[in-house]
């Protein structure tokens, strides 16, 4: 299997137009179509359009869909679609993991777009994805992890 890193820019989010975008919001929220219309949604599709469209790193990627999720006009309804984005960008990756890191990235980046987590947070997730962590046992302890419950399907 060939060793795919998540490196350099790239168009991380080209994989992810709008249309796609407003699909996972109506399929998993029901969402009717005027919630798409207001002044605030379309500001979010401006910019996510603006930058789907540009080479950017993992890191302004994953800022990108933490701006759109926490602007998200939705507020009666749990929206998670730029959470679930995110996931799907980072998911080759997840492969070459042991579920249980990858368990830990899904929830340390599904918090960081929720908006809960930190810049801190989120490089160390990448770095993880990278390949950069020393060993598995220290990077979950690192995050104080150990013990926790981790849900895949939390991202």
């Amino acid at each position: 299997m060939k060793n795919r890193q998540p490196r350099g820019a790239r168009r991380w989010l080209g994989d992810h137009p709008w249309e796609n975008v407003i699909r996972t919001l109506s399929i998993f929220w029901h969402l009717p179509e005027e919630e798409f219309n207001t002044p605030p949604a379309r500001q979010i599709r401006e910019l996510w359009e603006r930058e789907s469209g540009n080479e950017l790193t993992l890191a302004e990627a994953l800022r990108v869909c933490r701006r759109c999720q926490t602007a998200m006009p939705f507020g009666k309804y749990d929206c998670d679609s730029f959470v679930i984005v995110a996931r799907d960008i980072v998911k080759p990756f997840l492969s070459q993991m042991s579920a249980t890191l990858a368990a830990a990235v899904i929830t340390i980046l599904g918090d960081y777009i929720r908006g809960g987590g930190d810049e801190r947070e989120m490089r160390h997730a990448i770095n993880l994805i990278m390949g950069r962590a020393e060993t598995e046992a220290e990077s979950i302890a690192d995050k104080g992890l150990a013990g926790q419950s981790v849900s895949p399907g939390s991202l």
